[in-house]
């Protein structure tokens, strides 16, 4: 399973029921900021601070961020 994106409180037991679901064997990888730690949202009372906080992750892919020169 791979995770990309912002997980909100309401979609994180989806996304658990899902994990439960799938069969063996099975690995999720956590990509992006957002996924991994909830990057610039993590303070918001509607978001999970993380997907690890409530299945495992496997693998954790960092995004890179570039900013413009100039």
């Amino acid at each position: 399973m791979v995770i990309a994106g912002t997980i909100t409180t309401k979609m994180a037991p989806r996304v658990k029921r899902l994990w439960d679901q799938m069969p063996e064997p099975k690995w999720s990888i956590a990509m992006g900021s957002c996924a991994i730690s909830g990057d610039f949202y993590r303070n918001l009372y509607s978001v999970v601070p993380g997907v690890d906080t409530f299945m495992p992750v496997d693998v954790y892919v960092p995004a890179v961020r570039r900013t413009p020169k100039g």
